[in-house]
């Protein structure tokens, strides 16, 4: 990886990276294990990869695809509180400054006229390696999410039924998604047996792996509405009781300034800026840097294209 790379992903709170490799490398163990145990099962998954799309379709590819890049700091259901216009926008390009030093185009997004994203490219910063995605629709709607990198292309296929999305995973899962406001829940199949099983209980969605609750976070409201707060909560060993608790973690919080500027806070402490143009598009978004784990600013930059 190219030195300036290395600059930026260093920029990325430590904190945020660790919490990112240690739920990836649950969710290996996890995987593992799946075939191993018995697990709820549905008689079988091909009945639900049906394409009988209703009113709220459209609205699941909505939420799935806005403010994809703030996906990558973990912030993303806080982004979607501020009310950021993507109207009448071809492409966006996302470029990298830390210390003086660029890094041009770290990501490409690329939008038909409807709005609908069509392309996606990705930087080796943000992916690990460089990748493509491809997305192609069927009566407005997506049905294909299609990953081109390196060791080939490899496909998401969506579908819809019974007021709910349904992604055939480039993993063999299917995964059935339901829409609760502007917060996803879903189920998670695997050769016909639940893996994974979300629940909403009050503001707060847990995750659960058999039976047992392994990831939760609590919403201020479900509709992204501001003023918005998230909190994490993590799973944690206990080895008196000898069972798995859920323990928090961080609390985040998206803070208006004014009609332009934003301030998004983890635990009181402000993280990140996001600055708007005077068309309410994402001029610039700061990450502020970190002292106590030695990381320096980082500013991404958006240049737009329009038709």
């Amino acid at each position: 990886m190219p030195k300036e790379l290395v600059d930026v992903v260093k920029a990325l709170p430590y904190k945020r990276l660790v919490m990112i490799k240690m739920k990836l490398v649950q969710l290996f163990i996890l995987m593992l294990s799946v075939g191993l145990m018995a697990q709820e099962t549905i008689k079988d998954p091909k009945d639900l990869m049906v394409f009988q799309p209703d009113e709220q379709s459209k609205r699941f590819n909505e939420v799935y695809t806005q403010n994809f890049f703030f996906g990558n700091f973990g912030i993303k259901p806080l982004v979607n509180a501020i009310p950021i216009d993507y109207s009448k926008v071809r492409s966006i390009r996302i470029s990298a400054e830390k210390g003086g030093k660029k890094t041009p185009n770290i990501m490409e997004l690329y939008f038909n006229q409807n709005g609908n994203i069509e392309k996606l490219k990705v930087s080796e910063m943000l992916a690990g390696t460089k990748r493509e995605v491809i997305y192609k629709y069927q009566d407005g709607l997506i049905v294909e999410e299609k990953f081109n990198d390196p060791d080939g292309a490899k496909v998401n296929q969506f579908y819809y039924a019974n007021g709910k999305m349904i992604v055939k995973t480039i993993k063999g899962m299917v995964e059935v998604y339901d829409l609760n406001g502007e917060i996803f829940t879903k189920q998670s199949y695997l050769d016909g047996k639940l893996v994974f099983k979300d629940r909403l209980e009050g503001k707060c969605r847990i995750t659960t792996y058999l039976k047992e609750d392994i990831d939760k976070v609590c919403y201020s409201n479900f509709n992204s509405e501001l003023p918005l707060t998230m909190e994490e909560f993590v799973s944690s060993y206990d080895a008196t009781s000898k069972k798995n608790q859920i323990k928090p973690e961080n609390k985040w919080e998206v803070k208006k300034l004014d009609e332009l500027n934003y301030s998004i806070l983890r635990d009181a402490r402000e993280n990140y800026q996001v600055k708007l143009d005077k068309n309410k598009r994402v001029k610039s978004f700061e990450f502020l840097g970190s002292k106590a784990d030695n990381v320096k600013p980082v500013s991404y930059t958006f240049a737009y294209t329009y038709y």
